[in-house]
């Protein structure tokens, strides 16, 4: 008995499979019928790809008009950051097709800042985040150490 969410049994030959499997494709392809061991998963694709006139080696093609495509686009979860992601491809990889370093005056980790920059944030931080007291306990201290 096949286990519908295991491609391959404990002990079956892969090889053996994957022929049973390209039989029963050419026999679908040929009189439309699903055999063993083809999973349901695959069957319904075989289904699906048939009744939309996929060819076996193809690629589906799609057919959107000009309105179905923007409210497909501006349906999708991620469309209110299409415009950003789209400026920061065009900025880090131009039309030439090979990725820019990062600006100058930044690195990997972000912007360098100045000096100053750097003291008035530190500041800040240290203003909104106060730092616990240091424990000076001959506990913590020992194990500090080791």
């Amino acid at each position: 008995m096949l286990i519908p969410w295991l491609a391959l049994e404990s002990g079956a030959d892969p090889a053996e499979r994957a022929r049973a499997v390209r039989r029963a494709h050419e026999t679908f392809l040929a009189d439309g019928t699903v055999s063993a061991p083809v999973r349901h998963v695959f069957a319904d694709s075989w289904r699906r790809c048939a009744g939309a006139g996929v060819a076996p080696d193809g690629i589906a093609r799609v057919v959107l008009t000009e309105g179905d495509l923007a409210a497909h686009r501006a349906a999708h979860p991620l469309a209110p950051v299409l415009p950003l992601l789209r400026e920061l491809l065009r900025t880090r990889w131009p039309s030439s097709g090979r990725p820019r370093g990062p600006p100058r005056g930044s690195s990997p980790r972000g912007p360098r800042r100045s000096a100053a920059t750097t003291s008035a944030s530190s500041a800040a931080t240290r203003r909104s985040c106060p730092a616990p007291p240091p424990d000076r306990s001959a506990s913590a201290a020992g194990t500090a150490r080791s």
